[in-house]
Order: C-alpha cells, then sequence, then structure tokens
C-alpha cells in the first residue's frame, strides 16, 4: 500500500492471467501461446480484457498505479506507453486551448516541432548560447526568456527542454515564477529527468514550479523504452488523458505499462536511497575522469557523465574506442564530447569497468606529458545558424516537395526537419530557409540530401 493505493496492481493481474489458463479469444493474435514471443514476455502481452483497464478512461488497475505515482510525485500523474512524445503532444494540446503563443528552446527535441505541425502551433523560437566545447546548445537562462516575453506579450506557454541531452539543467523555479508573473505556462520536458523526484535534492519541475512536465521513465528508471509519465500541476487525470487519446494507440502495450507499475514500486520502496548513492558514484567516475586529463561537464543531472576528449588530446572516436575496448558502451559520441548515462542497475562490474577505462587514457595522457607530445586539441567556435521562416512547419510539411542534393538546396526553402539524432536537436526546422550556415552544418553531420518545398 502507498497512500492507501495498492501497487503492483497491473503486474499482479497480468500475472494471474498468464497463470490462468483461459482459451486467449481476443488480440493479440500470438494467444500468449508462441515459445519465441514468450520469452519475450508474450503471456503478459494481453489487451484491455475484463479487469485489465482501459489506459485512457482507467477506473480500476491502472488508476491505482496512477494514484500511487501522483502520491509519490506529489502533483497529478498518469501513464504513457507511447514515450514523452505522447506525452508532448498532450501537453501543446493543453496549450493550443488556452490561445497565445508558444515561446519554445530551440534545443527542443524533433518531438515538440512535429507536434507543432499536427497541432498548427507555429513556435516563436529562442536560441540558447552555442557550446563550441560539446558541440551542442547551452541550457536557456533567465535573462533571455526575460527578454523574449518583454518582446511578445502575446505569448501564455513557455516550453524548455531540462535537463537536457548532457546533463545540463535551467533554473526552472526562477523561469516558472517569471512565466506566472507574465501570465505564462510553463512546460518543461523533462524526458531525461523521471528520476529528479528522487534525488538528494528534490529537482523535479512540478516541485520547482512548471505547470506540465513529461518524463521518460524508461531512461534512467527500469522500465521498459516506451513507457513514461505526464505530470500536471493543475489539471486532472481526465483532462490528461483526453489530450493523450487524439494521439496515443487505441493498443497501447500492456508489457510496457506493467513495466510501469513495476517502477512504481521501485519508486516507493527504493528510488531514493540508490539515487544517492550513485549520486557519489558520479563524484568517484568525475574525479577519475579529469585525473585522466578528460574535461567534466559539472553543475548538471548526475545521471550523466559528459567528457570533453579534447581535453585529454584525443578524440571522441578515440575516447569511445577505448571505452568499447573496455566492454562499455556510451550513450553518444561527438568529434569532442562522449556522454556515459549511469543508473543504480550500472552493477560494481561496469562502475570498475569504466573506472580500468579512465586510468588507461589517465596512462595514455602521462606518456604524452613525459614525451612532450601532449598538445591538447582545440576546436574552431561552432557555428549555429538562424535560419529566416518563410512558412510554418504544418504548411512546409504538407507542401509538394523534391529530394535534391543538399549543395543544389541553398536559398530553397526546408520541407522536412532536419535533426541530428542524437540528441534530437533540430538545425533546420520545416518553413526554414536554407542557408549557406545550414548547409555546412548539414554536411558537417553527414548529411547528404534534403527535402525542399517545389
Amino acid at each position: 500500500m502507498l497512500g492507501g493505493v495498492t501497487i503492483s496492481s497491473i503486474h499482479k493481474f497480468a500475472s494471474d492471467y498468464a497463470q490462468s489458463g483461459v482459451s486467449r479469444f481476443h488480440m493479440p493474435g500470438h494467444k500468449g501461446n508462441c515459445p519465441d514471443l514468450n520469452s519475450l514476455g508474450g503471456l503478459h502481452d494481453i489487451t484491455e480484457v475484463e479487469g485489465a483497464d482501459v489506459l485512457f478512461s482507467a477506473d480500476g488497475i491502472i488508476t491505482q498505479t496512477e494514484q500511487a505515482l501522483t502520491h509519490l510525485y506529489d502533483c497529478t500523474t498518469v501513464l504513457s506507453a507511447g514515450g514523452s512524445t505522447l506525452c508532448i503532444q498532450a501537453m501543446l494540446t493543453l496549450a493550443a486551448r488556452r490561445g497565445g503563443r508558444l515561446l519554445a528552446g530551440r534545443n527542443a527535441h524533433l518531438a515538440l516541432i512535429n507536434a507543432c505541425a499536427l497541432l498548427g502551433i507555429d513556435p516563436l523560437w529562442i536560441y540558447p548560447d552555442y557550446n563550441s566545447q560539446t558541440g551542442l546548445p547551452d541550457q536557456l537562462n533567465f535573462q533571455q526568456i526575460q527578454e523574449q516575453l518583454l518582446k511578445h506579450p502575446d505569448v501564455r506557454t513557455v516550453y524548455l527542454t531540462s535537463p537536457d541531452y548532457l546533463g545540463q539543467m535551467a533554473d526552472i523555479q526562477q523561469i516558472a515564477d517569471l512565466c506566472h508573473s507574465r501570465g505564462a505556462w510553463l512546460i518543461v520536458d523533462n524526458a531525461h529527468g523521471a528520476h529528479l523526484k528522487f534525488t538528494p535534492e528534490d529537482l523535479h519541475p512540478i516541485t520547482l514550479g512548471a505547470d506540465l512536465c513529461c518524463s521518460s521513465a524508461h531512461k534512467t528508471l527500469p522500465a521498459l523504452t516506451g513507457g513514461a509519465f505526464l505530470h500536471a500541476k493543475h489539471h486532472t487525470p481526465q483532462q490528461l488523458k483526453s489530450a493523450m487519446a487524439l494521439f496515443g494507440s487505441t493498443s497501447p502495450s500492456y508489457l510496457i505499462l506493467e513495466s510501469l507499475d513495476l517502477c512504481t514500486d521501485y519508486l516507493a520502496e527504493q528510488a531514493k536511497q540508490d539515487f544517492s548513492a550513485l549520486w557519489e558514484q558520479w563524484e568517484e567516475l568525475a574525479r577519475a575522469a579529469e585525473d585522466a586529463g578528460l574535461g567534466v561537464l559539472r553543475g548538471g543531472d548526475r545521471t550523466k557523465l559528459s567528457l570533453d576528449a579534447f581535453a585529454a588530446g584525443i578524440k571522441g572516436s578515440q575516447l569511445a574506442s577505448l571505452l568499447r575496448e573496455h566492454k562499455i558502451e556510451p550513450e553518444y559520441v561527438s568529434r569532442r564530447t562522449v556522454v556515459l548515462m549511469l543508473s543504480p542497475f550500472n552493477t560494481a562490474l561496469d562502475h570498475n569497468r569504466l573506472l580500468c577505462a579512465l586510468d588507461a587514457v589517465r596512462s595514455r595522457t602521462t606518456q604524452l606529458r613525459n614525451r612532450g607530445e601532449f598538445t591538447p586539441i582545440e576546436e574552431q567556435p561552432a557555428t549555429f545558424c538562424y535560419p529566416e521562416q518563410h512558412l510554418s512547419p504544418r504548411q512546409a510539411l504538407l507542401s509538394p516537395c523534391v529530394t535534391l542534393p543538399l549543395a543544389e538546396t541553398a536559398g530553397r526553402i526546408c520541407a522536412e526537419n532536419k535533426i541530428v539524432c542524437p540528441p534530437g536537436v533540430p538545425i533546420l526546422v520545416a518553413g526554414e530557409l536554407v542557408t549557406d550556415s545550414a548547409l555546412q552544418l548539414l554536411k558537417n553531420s553527414g548529411i547528404r540530401t534534403l527535402n525542399v518545398v517545389k
């Protein structure tokens, strides 16, 4: 029981159903009788049979899990089997109903841009500073948002991504206060921060004042890929679900829902202890990385260990190769940066392997220094394009288009969202003019063709 609510209800139902021996004259087609799928959990892969509840109109065991999560997060929380993408679509639907302009950080994920196109929202972009060390945008700050709100008094919703892909975090509390003083909502893409309620300091966006946020449980918590939570300060579960139902599948994965149910158990019983320990482990790893000559991005979310390889005189690809020699697979590798994602479910073996790999980097750096051959690699400041918008994303995406070699697209209007993924940050958004600076960034990202409006 948690707050008077029974938890593990979904898992118990699926387990009981799997063991019941009932003849399944319902979806899915494998009927729980396909050995290959059963090894993947097929016996628990069911549909909305009697007692299983219905995700977008829940009043049974799914509601029980959501009530437990609401107690844990101290805000209205509902389940998503469609990842944070579905949650973002729902949040923007609620914002669209409110009216006014949407001010969004340009470091937003592709999911935001696609949702804007589907809903006919023409976002007002705010560009963060570009970090030549990481090759990615920095976080937006209070002053940047304040300036835009003063310039655009018709903004009713501000949209931020925090934590970002590197673990950098915005000052949500200060920005939320600013938004509310201007009559605007603050929506946060917290996809990488489902754990932030359970860290030594509660840094969850709703706690800090956000009105709506999404959390991809599968990114940092024990849940299957696609499992996410939608959180709200003022909305009811029914309001959230009605918005989600516009985009969500009517056949959500019961395996994902079951994993979120088990994740709820974990959050109630173990998460705070585990993330407190992880925060200490991160510091040990960060110091080992710095001892090896690597740069470490500090001051952010500690499920990310973002390393600057250039500081040690090697490229990101070389650091990644060295890690792979130690049987370590990183989350992200760029020319300069390597990102490692940590969770309480990394084992002691994982931890020791990483320490050994960092020690190997240290040995290499020391040898180069002793021979007088060490020269930190420097990079020219990265360029960041600020393309002009000629059509709304929706207009451009629905216009007749043609695919051309990249070199032939200068001066044309982009008819697709061109994203570098990971981390999913846009170079060009549909409707924007293809400029020389955009072409260079696309070329550097390995992109060779582009859809443009006819």
